[in-house]
C-alpha cells in the first residue's frame, strides 16, 4: 500500500502533539465500548445540494453568510449506506479565502 501524497493546495494551520493523538485514541476506545442509546431518529436537511445533519444546518448557513465556503467528507461510510444511520460527515473543510482565514484565527 502506497502512502498518499499531500495535496500542495491544503494548508495545515495547527498541529497535534503525540499525547493529544493518544488521548483521542483513548477517547475513541471508550466511545466504542460505551452503550449507545438512541434518543431519536436522525433529522437531516439539504444544504447546497448536500444532505447534512439538521443540527448543524444553522451553523453552516451562518458560515455561508460570512463568505466561508465548506466541503464535507465521510470517513469510512459507504455511499450505499443510509444517511440516517451514520454521521453524515467526519470533517468539514473550509475553503481558503480571507473570510475563512479570519474565522480560523479567531477560533484558534
Amino acid at each position: 500500500m502506497r502512502a498518499s501524497v499531500p495535496d500542495p493546495r491544503e494548508v495545515t494551520l495547527s498541529q497535534h502533539f503525540k499525547a493529544q493523538w493518544h488521548r483521542r485514541g483513548e477517547e475513541l476506545l471508550h466511545w466504542i465500548a460505551r452503550e449507545k442509546i438512541s434518543i431519536g431518529n436522525k433529522r437531516i436537511a439539504v444544504f447546497d445540494n448536500t444532505v447534512v445533519d439538521e443540527q448543524l444546518l444553522q451553523a453552516l448557513i451562518l458560515l455561508k453568510q460570512k463568505g466561508i465556503v465548506t466541503e464535507f467528507s465521510c470517513a469510512g461510510v459507504s455511499l450505499l449506506d443510509e444517511v440516517e444511520d451514520h454521521s453524515l460527515y467526519a470533517y468539514i473543510t473550509l475553503i481558503g479565502n480571507e473570510n475563512s482565514h479570519a474565522f480560523i484565527q479567531a477560533a484558534m
